[in-house]
């Protein structure tokens, strides 16, 4: 087996590059897929929407399309990759992984095909240890991508751990450094596409970049080097606010949806068949057992809140067990019954998920290191002070979510025209989700993650105090 098979296998839940693969954002894709058909490829895009819908999986199947050669056209008219050309026996087709046998020119694909940013600027022995860590959404497989095509540049702030600055690379991953867009996009866009037909640059989470970092790819964004549709570059980002006014106005906007409830539950179902008798370890303390319609299920659903990429996380890490040990506490604080034990339980879920978090990202690092024979740089891409951050925005999200569907049960309650019971039955629950913001802020200025939880517990308590 390739060295890098399995770990493409289970990269983002296997790589699908054909657009018909993605589900909820019809609108998107027909605007994309009407560009191809018309020949007119706008050079520069941003694909914007909430967190874990589609974007960047959409990116990357779009970078397949516009970097075939010979693209076919379906019977309803619409272009597709051919598959067979050059491009296309680059990057991996769906339902197969590079070097698989199943892949269609029967060979394998070279890891390192192409100097690539990342063969190409590997880090000294000396340097210092890669310790922040990818989100879910940034993982080592993302960097991967840029190393099996020579144009196609996946660019990520954890491309910091390759740059030729060492200094660059010790830093904190929390924005997208200058110097990798000088060195992964700024430097490579000016070169000729190798494979002679385009360059395809995706750049996601771009809102990290700073106004510096922004303002350096004005000139870029307005009209790349080269002959005309020679480049594309994506910018995809869950933050459109945080882009400059000049970056927005050269890019052709893409808008991403929530995805509906009905296909994050067509998925789950399917999660859950396929796990069998081990479905039960996925859904604790929930009423029922594996199945269509139970409880569990249902709270997956709303917890994802039209995003898969949460869904998945919520199937994964088990967070059903956090439901389980969270929100009765929440709803008996609503009924003046205090737990004590609440703020250390929500810590100890937050450290346990984070540790797991950096187990199963030390993984893929260690893989990706592999696969690009990457054996003077550092494999440890992750950290348990970010992976933290992570876990913690997640138990924010679910208290949140559980606040609104309480208030949502409470205004079903309420008598039109009664305005102060109407009041009095919504804002204890409103306060809670203020509760849940005021805590995130805290977490996200390094406050003690125990101290955090417990003072969100107590500001919880004095909210719901006032609940009838």
């Amino acid at each position: 087996m390739h060295a890098g098979q399995d770990f493409w296998a289970n990269f983002r839940g296997g790589y699908h590059a054909l657009m018909d693969h993605i589900l909820g954002q019809d609108k998107a894709i027909g605007q994309l897929l009407a560009q191809l058909a018309s020949g007119r490829v706008h050079h520069a895009a941003i694909f914007h929407g909430p967190q874990g819908v589609g974007k960047f999986t959409t990116a990357l199947a779009y970078a397949r399309l516009l970097l075939c050669h010979q693209p076919a056209t379906t019977l309803a008219g619409l272009p597709e990759a051919c598959g067979t050309c050059k491009s296309c026996r680059l990057l991996p087709p769906p339902g197969s992984t590079p070097g698989s046998s199943s892949s269609r020119d029967g060979g394998q694909a070279s890891p390192d095909a192409g100097a690539s940013f990342l063969t190409a600027q590997q880090p000294d022995a000396s340097a210092p240890p890669a310790d922040e860590p990818a989100s879910d959404a940034m993982d080592a497989g993302l960097l991967a991508m840029s190393s099996a095509h020579p144009d196609l540049h996946v660019i990520t702030k954890e491309l910091a751990r390759f740059s030729s600055d060492a200094q660059v690379r010790s830093r904190k991953l929390t924005q997208i450094p200058v110097q990798v867009i000088d060195e992964a996009l700024i430097g490579p866009v000016q070169q000729a596409p190798q494979l002679g037909h385009r360059k395809v640059f995706i750049l996601d989470e771009a809102e990290l970049l700073n106004a510096t970092g922004q303002n350096r790819l004005l000139k870029t964004l307005e009209e790349p080097p080269g002959a005309p549709g020679s480049t594309a570059i994506i910018l995809v980002t869950s933050s459109e606010d945080r882009l400059l006014p000049t970056i927005r106005s050269r890019c052709m906007r893409i808008g991403f949806l929530p995805v509906e409830d009905r296909h994050i539950r067509q998925w789950l179902e399917q999660q859950i068949r396929a796990a069998g008798e081990t479905a039960d370890e996925k859904l604790p303390g929930l009423p029922g057992g594996p199945g269509a319609g139970l409880p569990g299920v249902d709270w997956m659903v709303r917890f994802a809140e039209g995003s898969f990429g949460r869904a998945k996380l919520a199937w994964e890490y088990g967070l059903s067990a956090w439901a389980s040990q969270v929100l009765p506490a929440i709803d008996g604080l609503a009924k003046r019954r205090l737990d004590g034990e609440l703020g250390g339980r929500m810590t100890s879920l937050i450290n346990t998920f984070a540790s797991d978090w950096v187990d199963r990202h030390d993984q893929q690092a260690k893989q990706f290191a592999q696969l690009v024979d990457a054996s003077d740089a550092s494999g440890k891409l992750t950290s348990k002070e970010a992976a933290n951050k992570v876990a913690a925005d997640l138990m924010w999200s679910m208290l949140a979510s559980h606040a609104r569907q309480r208030a949502r049960e409470a205004a079903a309650d309420c008598t039109p025209g009664d305005l102060p019971a109407s009041e009095a039955r919504l804002e204890p629950w409103l306060g809670v989700i203020d509760a849940t913001e005021h805590a995130r802020q805290l977490a996200a200025s390094n406050v003690n993650m125990s101290l955090v939880c417990d003072h969100l517990v107590l500001q919880m308590t004095r909210s719901l105090a006032r609940a009838r």
